[in-house]
């Protein structure tokens, strides 16, 4: 095989996994896309370039929103890095394998640094182009004082369009330049010196005056979380630049066949490695949920807990969703571990991730006003102040749903300025000039009638009220909310507040059979009180009864000893509320702020 095809079957060999394994991983890549919105807007094209590395920023941002769609975005990473790895070989001197084997190291460190769910994409693409405007840059042929006054005006120029990852492009000419020099070592270290002050003396007293000197010298949007630069940042820039200047001297090795193993190793073993200390399996997991349920597929969300048995109160909220939704809340709820109440619906927090399952919920169950500002919360809570396209588009429909035209219109006239979520602003703005649009329309239309139409404050303490007046005041239209209201009554222990309102509550919302969990807490409640099911007032399954049963003689002859329940009863109410009987006896009344809905 010719080296020219053998180098194309290694990059499109590493294309091909790349792409693979984002789409196998899309949760990542919706993760990414819903914490940015890429508008096409001078304004907007304006803001980023009026910080360093706006170039990157915006190129970073435009590419983003390609993670919509897993495909598009899988491409989009594969492209990227092979294009990083493409520019680490072409300051390579001398083309052969084993320098282009080397090459991969620098793009596989990035490939598990983007694991990292606030690595941006503008990080990689300014790496890449520092790295092929050096490549460029060293092949000006012109005489030592032109070079020097060419290399501070592109520097300057390169660091204001990319940011900190131009210091690369400064580091590498630099050393190319002095390195086999005579005295070449103190005027490298002298001109290296310069070039890490220069970007703060030239624009950290005057344009970026507003930023820390660590942003400046690290990049300022190259992370979410602004003033954190992660080691795994310094390890791609240290192993970009080390093979760039190295694989000069790689090139020379004429020993073949042992510098190729050499190099296959090195980059395996980066590869493997970086990967094993950035991926988060844990932090998979809740990604995963998030991109199921945001995509409203419930069966993929079920199928999934039943394989991976969350027990973190962010899975257990989206598979208690995606059971509600398809009417299997009652029948299927402790078939998965609950820790309580947070595990149907959770407490509020400050922060950007826990609270998107809750907001979630009080949209489909019609908590319209605390879906709103769930969502504006989260999007004001973007580590880097940027706009989300997911949070602002349910904003909107909460607005229409609320009758708030002319506040949903705001945020449309943003929407219709991005790719993906213009045709979708479009239709809402269209279906605004018409009431009757609106209350027709599949899913708003129910969502009006259903919601709260006053105003009042509530206590997440009491949070099983809410979904109690919510289910009650529809008439049995909202079977949501009252799947719901039972499943919170029962994680809660309040089993005489659920067997009273089962009892005049259930023809209400058309329940021609008792869900299993339903039958177990009203069985559970009736032999507190009583020897037999004489008069009891439910049809139960000839099977439950005799479980119970089986289940109380367990109980009896192990009283302290759980894993003895569990084999066999750990899917039942039974076995959660004796586990959880000390919570509800000394359960306090929960101390979180009061939220408004109606």
């Amino acid at each position: 095989m010719k080296k020219s095809n053998l180098y194309v079957c290694l990059s499109a060999i590493y294309a091909v996994a790349v792409f693979v394994f984002w789409l196998l991983h899309a949760e990542f890549l919706s993760y990414q896309e819903q914490y940015q919105l890429f508008l096409f807007s001078t304004d907007y094209a304006a803001e980023r370039f009026s910080v360093a590395g706006g170039l990157a920023d915006y190129v970073g941002e435009f590419l983003t929103q390609f993670y919509i769609l897993p495909v598009a975005g899988a491409a989009v990473v594969a492209l990227v890095l092979v294009g990083l790895q493409l520019a680490v070989w072409s300051l390579a001197p001398e083309r052969n394998v084993h320098t282009y084997v080397l090459s991969f190291v620098p793009s596989l460190l990035m490939a598990s640094y983007l694991l990292d769910e606030n690595v941006l994409l503008s990080f990689p693409i300014a790496v890449t182009l520092s790295l092929l405007v050096a490549c460029a840059f060293l092949k000006i042929k012109a005489g030592a004082p032109v070079l020097r006054v060419l290399f501070v005006e592109i520097y300057l120029a390169l660091y204001w369009l990319l940011g900190a990852a131009s210091m690369l492009f400064a580091a590498i000419v630099v050393v190319r330049w002095f390195w086999r020099k005579k005295h070449g070592v103190l005027l490298m270290l002298l001109w290296l010196f310069v070039s890490s002050v220069l970007p703060y003396v030239v624009f950290g007293v005057t344009f970026l005056r507003q930023y820390a000197p660590a942003q400046i010298f690290a990049g300022i949007n190259y992370y979410r979380a602004p003033n954190i630069f992660p080691a795994m940042q310094w390890c791609v820039l240290l192993s970009a630049f080390l093979l760039s200047i190295g694989i000069d001297y790689c090139a020379r090795i004429r020993s073949v066949r042992m510098s190729i193993i050499a190099a296959s190793c090195v980059a395996i073993i980066s590869g493997i490695a970086s990967f094993v200390v950035n991926y988060d399996s844990d932090k998979a997991r809740v990604f995963r949920f998030d991109y199921l349920v945001r995509n409203n597929r419930w069966q993929d969300v079920v199928d999934y807990a039943d394989r991976v048995q969350p027990r973190d109160n962010f899975s257990l909220q989206c598979t208690n969703l995606a059971l509600a939704k398809l009417g299997l809340l009652g029948e299927r709820m402790f078939d998965f571990h609950q820790n309580d109440i947070g595990s149907l619906v959770a407490s509020y927090e400050r922060n950007n991730t826990t609270c998107l399952a809750t907001a979630e919920i009080f949209y489909h169950l019609g908590m319209i006003n605390s879906a709103f500002r769930y969502n504006f919360d989260l999007q004001e809570s973007i580590l880097n102040n940027r706009k989300s396209g997911r949070f602002m588009r349910r904003m909107v429909e909460c607005l229409i749903i609320n009758h708030k035209y002319k506040a949903a219109s705001k945020y449309i006239n943003k929407l219709k300025q991005s790719m993906f979520y213009r045709a979708w602003a479009l239709r809402a703005e269209a279906c605004m000039e018409s009431e009757d649009l609106v209350n027709e329309h599949r899913i708003w239309g129910e969502k009006r009638r259903l919601r709260f139409k006053n105003e009042f404050l509530y206590n997440y303490s009491e949070i099983e009220k809410m979904f109690g007046q919510l289910a009650l005041q529809s008439d049995g239209e909202n079977r949501l909310a009252w799947d719901y209201f039972c499943a919170a009554l029962l994680l809660k222990g309040q089993l005489q507040n659920f067997a009273g309102y089962y009892h005049f509550a259930a023809e209400m919302f058309h329940q021609q059979a008792i869900y299993t969990h339903h039958q177990e807490a009203l069985a559970f409640f009736w032999t507190l009180g009583h020897q037999s099911f004489e008069g009891f007032p439910y049809q139960l399954l000839p099977s439950l009864t005799q479980r119970l049963m089986a289940f109380a003689r367990e109980y009896q002859q192990n009283p302290q000893n759980q894993n003895a329940w569990k084999p066999q009863f750990g899917n039942t109410y039974w076995f959660y509320y004796l586990t959880h009987k000390k919570l509800f006896e000394t359960q306090s009344e929960h101390q979180g702020g009061s939220e408004r809905e109606g």
